[in-house]
C-alpha cells in the first residue's frame, strides 16, 4: 500500500509523537541504559522506512512495540555473542599475569597440593590450555612468545590461559574440599 501526500505527513507526525513510548517499550523489553538511545534511534529509522507498510495508524503502538521488541532481542543476542569473544583487558596486565600474582598463585598451590598432583591436574586441562600453562610457568615464556610458537593470536592465548587457570583453581579447590572431609 503506497501512502501519499497528507496521509504520509500525518503518519510521520504520529510516529514522531511516539518516541517516548518507544523508549519506554525498549526499557520494558530489557534494553540496557547504555543501549537505549541507539535502540530508540534504530527503531524510529526502521519504522520511518516502513511507514507505508502500516495498514492503520491506530495500530501504530502495537506495530512499534513489535519492532522495538525485535530490535532489543537482536541487540541482546549481538551483545552476548560479543561478550563471548571479547577479552576484558581492563584488569588484565599487558603480558598476562604479573610476577607478583604468578608467585601468589603458585605459592598458594604449593601449600595445598604436591608438585606431582599439580602436574597431573595440568595434564587434565584441555589442549592447548595445558601446553600454554606449561610453557608459561614451566618454561618461563611470555604470552607473546607462546602465541608465536603456537601460531595463535595473542589475545586468544591470553583467554585460553585465563580459562585454564580458572579451571586449575577449581581443581585445586575441589582437592582442598576433599582433603577437609
Amino acid at each position: 500500500m503506497r501512502v501519499i501526500g497528507d496521509e504520509r505527513l500525518f503518519r510521520e507526525k504520529a510516529l514522531c509523537e511516539k518516541i517516548g513510548m518507544v523508549r519506554d517499550f525498549a526499557a520494558i523489553c530489557g534494553a540496557s541504559k547504555e543501549e537505549l538511545d541507539d535502540i530508540v534511534q534504530e527503531v524510529m529509522v526502521e519504522a520511518y522506512q516502513h511507514l507505508d507498510q502500516l495498514k492503520n495508524v491506530k495500530d501504530m503502538a502495537g506495530w512499534l512495540f513489535i519492532i522495538t521488541k525485535n530490535k532489543v532481542n537482536r541487540t541482546y543476542r549481538a551483545r552476548k555473542r560479543r561478550e563471548r569473544w571479547e577479552v576484558n583487558l581492563e584488569n588484565y596486565p599487558e603480558d598476562g599475569m604479573n610476577e607478583a600474582s604468578d608467585y601468589q598463585a603458585w605459592s598458594a598451590a604449593e601449600n595445598v597440593v604436591s608438585d606431582e598432583m599439580l602436574c597431573q591436574m595440568i595434564e587434565r586441562l584441555k589442549s592447548p590450555g595445558s601446553e600454554i600453562i606449561k610453557l608459561r610457568f614451566g618454561a618461563g615464556f611470555k604470552l607473546k612468545e607462546i602465541a608465536e610458537m603456537l601460531d595463535m593470536n595473542y589475545n586468544t592465548v591470553k583467554t585460553i590461559e585465563s580459562r585454564a587457570l580458572k579451571r586449575l583453581k577449581k581443581m585445586i579447590e575441589s582437592e582442598i574440599a576433599r582433603d577437609e572431609r
